[in-house]
């Protein structure tokens, strides 16, 4: 531990081993993940863990050394323990209790040939970034080469020289300090997305029932005697409405009622509970055809909003866990052979080319593929 930080939280208590693992397989994919949602560049092929730890009375855990992703999930499912990963915990363990996991999980099919305290995820994430970032200094410098080829008149017929990185294996010794568990509420992983979904019901209800309408003049004209502007105040409501903390829950929980009705009412003082915005709005269908619209646009909010939390929520979970850890060498002096530990991640370095896939206002449009 650094001097003056306090002790964290996990650092001598007992933490489960499937965190340790399958968390940390969880957060290195989506380190290397393309932010646009695309195939990534770096594809992890495998992680090797050698971590020590003390099983306390339990018996240690034998697991096959190599499985998938999947085979882990159901081995730790069935064989979990409650162990003691923190360096300290396990220096005072007693002689001969101290076990290591010997685990590689194989996320890839091989393919065949033609002194700070750092995040491990994030560390190892980084340099994997990294190698990339090295292919691509490579190839800017085989541009520039060829350049200088196809000048001289001896050196145009020869090959341009190329750094060609198709795998890279990274082994990292590290010391474990502390795992941590991120916690985050409904409300904090739902805010964004109901914001985002407010003031897009908003704006489908300032479309379809006022600049789509023959009233349009007549409506905005009264919303602004009123006071009322629908671009901020309308979103703004709907967002109170969808943000009640039973109802966000209950939904959550898989009873949206309370939510569908909380986002009805909110429509309805907003659109129907003024006499002389209601007849404006009801001269073509009808009032009692608005309020099914109403009941129809809440309902599919509400499916929307759930959907949307539910994947945050677990995208989150996969990265909630964070294992703190002592890489530098002058923190690893310190510490004890026997309380090292050693992941080796082994990536594969993709190519991608241009390739046309249509036109937009005269202009090719591409997307990147695998070469």
């Amino acid at each position: 531990m650094r001097p003056g930080r306090g002790a964290r939280a996990g650092a001598t208590g007992t933490d489960r081993l499937s965190e340790l693992v399958l968390g940390t397989v969880a957060r290195l994919q989506a380190e290397c993940a393309a932010p646009d949602g695309g195939q990534a560049r770096v594809t992890l092929r495998a992680v090797h863990f050698s971590v020590p730890y003390d099983p306390g009375p339990a018996p240690a855990l034998a697991p096959p050394e190599i499985m998938s992703l999947e085979e882990a999930r159901a081995y730790f499912r069935a064989h979990d323990l409650h162990v003691a990963l923190g360096r300290r915990a396990v220096a005072s363990a007693p002689p001969g209790r101290i076990a290591r996991l010997e685990l590689t999980i194989r996320l890839q099919a091989r393919r065949r040939k033609d002194g700070e305290m750092v995040d491990l995820a994030e560390f190892l994430g980084t340099v994997l970034r990294n190698v990339t970032h090295a292919r691509v200094i490579g190839d800017l410098f085989s541009r520039d080469v060829s350049l200088q080829y196809q000048k001289d008149p001896l050196l145009v017929d020869f090959p341009v020289p190329r750094l060609e990185i198709k795998e890279a294996s990274v082994q990292l010794r590290f010391a474990v300090n502390a795992i941590e568990r991120r916690q985050a509420a409904p409300a904090e992983l739902a805010a964004p997305i109901v914001r985002e979904q407010a003031a897009r019901l908003a704006d489908e209800i300032r479309r379809e029932w006022i600049a789509a309408s023959p009233e349009r003049e007549a409506i905005l004209k009264l919303l602004a005697e009123k006071g009322v502007d629908p671009d901020k105040q309308w979103p703004a409501a709907i967002e109170r409405a969808a943000l009640e903390p039973k109802a966000l829950e209950a939904a959550l929980a898989g009873r949206p009622a309370a939510l569908v009705r909380n986002i009805r009412a909110a429509l309805n003082a907003l659109l129907l509970a003024d006499a002389a915005l209601r007849k404006l709005l009801a001269r073509r269908a009808g009032v009692q055809a608005l309020r099914e619209q109403v009941r129809t646009k809440a309902t599919a909010m509400a499916e929307r909003l759930v959907a949307e939390v539910l994947a945050a929520r677990e995208a989150f979970a996969r990265q909630a866990l964070t294992v703190d850890v002592a890489v530098t060498r002058k923190e690893l002096g310190e510490v004890p052979e026997a309380l090292l530990s050693q992941i080796t991640v082994v990536a594969e370095i993709r190519n991608y080319e241009w390739s046309e896939t249509g036109e937009a206002e005269g202009k090719p449009l591409g997307r990147l593929r695998p070469a």
